[in-house]
């Protein structure tokens, strides 16, 4: 159906019809004639000309379709004919639609039954006696008589041409389109007065599309689409919900994400996400935001800490070792999380350290921390403040709590919009050996490089030989422009003054102290 009247059904066998508004009076051309109720003119070729062949009229209306194979059909003694032998019998069966006081007798004065009852004889035969010719032919012609208003009484039985209809519904013969539909049903659906054969829903249930169902588990239909009562649609940038209301109506109202979210679009839905910083097997870097690159350079990266310097009970930082094994290619080597006081380290493989010792077991919580190790994933989860995921496919992802979600810095970025009352970790003197990738300028990585890790120079990585290997031909070279003290992870230059005054350290330029 088209917004200018035109409606065209098919009943996905051979049975098709077109109706147009009466505007469209004697501007019609095609097989269905031109519209202008004269019979006389009605088979009208494409130039303009008049024929009286109906095979002429039919093919000169042909069009070519890709893919598919038509020809102009037959004529006389060309047709194939059907068996007299087989005849008798197939004539029996389609008399249903020439019974004088059969089911379609009051549509006999309507639409004369004779072309429709040779052409089941005929399919039926060639078809060898095929059951759902026979019923496909009788509902060609009930189809047709319904449309001109003929009551058709019921001529389907459980042995001859049976219709099954689903749970919770009966079959009729004249059954409207708009009969007990959905509450949400009826804006979307286009009702006739004309009825044709169908399953109608039993008393107490209702059509929902695609079965009758109660009256609770009707949908709503909403752009196209339907919803199950209860369920929701984020649109608008996640600023609209649509919600589907058990009376059929949807609830619309405005919404925003959370701080510690993001609008996207996950398997083709839209929605609030808490925001994700990931690092995959490869060294390409997502940020919170979205923005994404791949590091190139080997080395030690803070992906992630807390920045609020006077922050005690929820510091935790991320650093993360990338190695070239494979020539271009940076993988995941180990990740260090740490927090007040907890250092956590993973390997590549997976095997996980805490505070230096050997984790044994599968989990282990301590100071709120917990860290899990299942299905070859490791999963270190801060209640206050920060999750962690590294993947048995060597993937690794990092979330914040809204609680510190404004605080973090580091190359996963900002959740939000930065506290400028919280000094910027990146304006303090950082380590680059090898300064800024230009293949990852956007995400500026070169300005986290970890300064409290060694960092390795990777000349020319020789293949063959393995990422030690490697490592054992080149020098530790660690930037002496600024001295600097970690205490499990922690720089002291930004620890509170009563951490500091616990401490007695002397750091020289000549002289490290490894804590």
């Amino acid at each position: 159906m088209t917004d200018f009247g035109l409606r065209v059904t098919y009943d996905l066998v051979y049975h098709v019809t077109v109706t147009v508004p009466g505007n469209y009076n004697s501007r019609t051309c095609g097989l269905c004639g031109n519209f202008n109720d004269d019979k006389a003119d009605e088979f009208q070729l494409p130039d303009g000309n008049l024929t009286k062949d109906f095979q002429t009229f039919g093919a000169a209306w042909k069009v070519p379709v890709p893919g598919a194979v038509c020809d102009d059909g037959c004529s006389g003694d060309q047709c194939p004919k059907c068996d007299d032998s087989k005849k008798a019998a197939i004539e029996e069966k389609c008399a249903v639609i020439t019974n004088p006081k059969g089911p379609f007798a009051a549509c006999h004065d309507v639409i004369d039954p004779a072309s429709y009852f040779r052409d089941c004889v005929y399919d039926v035969c060639m078809a060898k006696n095929d059951q759902s010719i026979i019923c496909n032919s009788i509902a060609a012609y009930m189809l047709d008589c319904q449309d001109f208003g003929a009551k058709i009484e019921n001529w389907r039985s459980s042995s001859f041409c049976p219709f099954t209809c689903s749970a919770s519904s009966h079959y009729e013969t004249c059954l409207l389109p708009c009969t007990s539909p959905c509450p949400g049903l009826v804006e979307t659906l286009t009702c006739t007065t004309t009825c044709v054969e169908g399953c109608a829903c039993d008393k107490g249930y209702y059509y929902n599309g695609t079965g009758c169902v109660p009256f609770d588990q009707c949908s709503c239909y909403y752009n196209g689409q339907t919803y199950k009562v209860g369920e929701s649609i984020i649109t608008d940038d996640c600023h609209r919900i649509h919600t589907c209301q058990a009376s059929g109506v949807v609830l619309s109202k405005n919404i925003t994400c959370d701080p510690n979210e993001s609008c996207l679009v996950k398997n083709g839905v839209m929605g609030c996400h808490i925001q994700h910083c990931f690092l995959d097997a490869n060294g390409t870097l997502t940020e919170f935001n979205g923005d994404s690159g791949t590091i190139t350079v080997p080395g030690a990266y803070e992906l992630i800490q807390s920045c609020n310097f006077s922050q005690i009970s929820d510091w935790f930082r991320v650093v993360v070792k990338l190695e070239m094994c494979t020539p271009g290619v940076n993988t995941i080597k180990a990740v260090y999380v740490f927090f007040n006081e907890m250092m956590i380290t993973v390997d590549n493989k997976h095997n996980v350290w805490t505070n230096g010792r050997a984790l044994t077991q599968t989990t282990f919580s301590q100071n709120n921390v917990k860290v899990v190790v299942s299905d070859n994933t490791v999963r270190i989860n801060s209640t206050s403040s920060l999750q962690v995921s590294f993947s048995s496919t060597n993937e690794l992802a990092i979330s914040v709590s809204d609680k510190v979600a404004d605080m973090v810095c580091g190359a996963c970025g900002k959740t939000r919009p930065t506290d400028k009352t919280i000094p910027d970790l990146r304006e303090r003197p950082l380590v680059s050996l090898h300064g800024p990738s230009t293949a990852f300028a956007s995400l500026n990585i070169g300005q986290w490089t970890a300064p409290d890790f060694p960092q390795w120079l990777y000349p020319t990585h020789q293949v063959g030989k393995s990422c030690a290997e490697n490592e054992a031909m080149y020098s530790c070279i660690i930037s002496c422009e600024k001295p600097m003290v970690s205490l499990k992870g922690r720089n002291l230059s930004h620890a509170p003054h009563n951490l500091s005054a616990m401490l007695s350290l002397t750091v020289t330029m000549s002289s490290w102290v490894l804590l």
